[in-house]
C-alpha cells in the first residue's frame, strides 16, 4: 500500500510538472499578438488603421507609419515585428485593376523594389506586385539578389495572402511556396538563407519585416500604385 501512495504521490508530481511546463509554453506563445489588424486604404476614416475596438491599432508588435497619396490609393509602409511569432500572414484586397506597386514585403527598411537595397541588412528578400505581376528576389546581394520567381496574377477585384517565416514564403491565390535553408550563403558572413530571415542576426532590426502598400519600403519616389484597398495582418 505505501509502494502505491508513494507511485501516486510521483504521478501526481510528473503531473504537476507537465502543467507547469504547459503553462511556461503558453506564457511563450502568448508574447506573440494575434490581434489582427486591418489597414484601410480607401480614405475612409482618414485611412487609419482599423482593429479591435474599430478605429485603433491595439497590436503593438504592427506599426502602421503615415498615409499618403490621394484618397483613392492611399499609401503606406508597415512595420511588422515578428519577436515571439513564428510566422505573418499577410492578405491584401483589390478593388478594380491594380496598376503600379501596390504591394511591397521586405526584410530591410531600405528596400526599394527589384532586390535593391541600402545595405541595411545582408538579409534583404522581398517580394513585390507591380500590376498584376509577382516577384521574389533573394537575400544574395553578392550575387545581385537575383530574382527567384516571377508569376502573373489575376488581381483584379481580387486578393492575395503571403505568408512569412524564418526562410519561408507562400502565396495564394494559386498556392506556392519558396523555402530556403538557413546557411546558404556563407560569404558575408553570418551565414544566411535566401528568403526572409527571422530574426536577423546580421542587423539591428531584430524579427522585423516591412510591407510598403500602393508603394515601396524605402522612397518611394515614382515606384508607387493604386488598386490595394485594404490589408488584414495577423501574427501566430
Amino acid at each position: 500500500m505505501k509502494f502505491t501512495m508513494l507511485n501516486r504521490k510521483s504521478l501526481l508530481l510528473v503531473a504537476l510538472s507537465f502543467c507547469l511546463v504547459g503553462a511556461t509554453a503558453s506564457s511563450a506563445k502568448a508574447q506573440c499578438n494575434t490581434t489582427p489588424v486591418v489597414i484601410d486604404l480607401t480614405g475612409a476614416g482618414s485611412g487609419t488603421s482599423i482593429g479591435s475596438p474599430v478605429g485603433t491599432n491595439t497590436n503593438p508588435q504592427i506599426t502602421v507609419g503615415p498615409f499618403a497619396g490621394p484618397l483613392t490609393a492611399r499609401q503606406t509602409v508597415v512595420t511588422i515585428n515578428l519577436a515571439g511569432c513564428r510566422q505573418a500572414n499577410i492578405v491584401v484586397e483589390y478593388e478594380g485593376q491594380p496598376s503600379g506597386w501596390t504591394a511591397h514585403t521586405a526584410d530591410s527598411p531600405t528596400s526599394d523594389g527589384f532586390g535593391g537595397d541600402g545595405g541595411t541588412t545582408i538579409n534583404n528578400a522581398e517580394v513585390q506586385i507591380v500590376d498584376e505581376t509577382m516577384a521574389v528576389y533573394s537575400a544574395d546581394t553578392l550575387a545581385g539578389a537575383p530574382q527567384l520567381l516571377r508569376q502573373d496574377l489575376s488581381l483584379t477585384d481580387s486578393a492575395i495572402k503571403f505568408v512569412v517565416r524564418n526562410q519561408f514564403l507562400s502565396w495564394g491565390q494559386a498556392y506556392g511556396f519558396l523555402q530556403s535553408p538557413d546557411n546558404i550563403i556563407q560569404n558575408p558572413a553570418p551565414p544566411h538563407g535566401l528568403l526572409f530571415a527571422i530574426p536577423d542576426t546580421a542587423s539591428m532590426d531584430g524579427s522585423r519585416i516591412y510591407l510598403g502598400l500602393n508603394r515601396v519600403v524605402l522612397g518611394p519616389g515614382t515606384r508607387i500604385g493604386s488598386g490595394a484597398r485594404r490589408a488584414i495582418i495577423t501574427l501566430q
